[in-house]
């Protein structure tokens, strides 16, 4: 977890670089079928299932660059940055 305050919480992963396009604009432009559902579903089980309790989903927040990393989307390697999720609380 990278930040935490009574309206927002906010939690880093590593996401590869050619899922950056679909992720700030939804340009899937360049990306299989299978790397949008992949995509997909990993942002569904985040909007569903990893929400702290008492927040809501808001949304991807790509950061910095991290270089040669692996992806926690696809579990490849590659060029990856750091993508927060930022969640707000409900009631803030």
């Amino acid at each position: 977890m990278s930040a935490t305050s009574e309206r927002i919480r906010t939690y880093e992963v590593t996401i590869g670089d050619h899922l950056l396009p679909y992720i700030v604009n939804g340009d899937a432009s360049g990306l299989t079928d299978a790397e949008i559902r992949e995509f997909d579903n990993f942002a569904e089980s985040v909007a569903t299932e990893g929400v702290p309790d008492g927040y809501t989903f808001g949304h991807f927040s790509p950061q910095e660059s991290v270089g040669f990393a692996t992806c926690e989307v696809s579990g490849g390697d590659g060029e990856c940055h750091l993508v927060e999720i930022v969640f707000f609380h409900n009631h803030a």
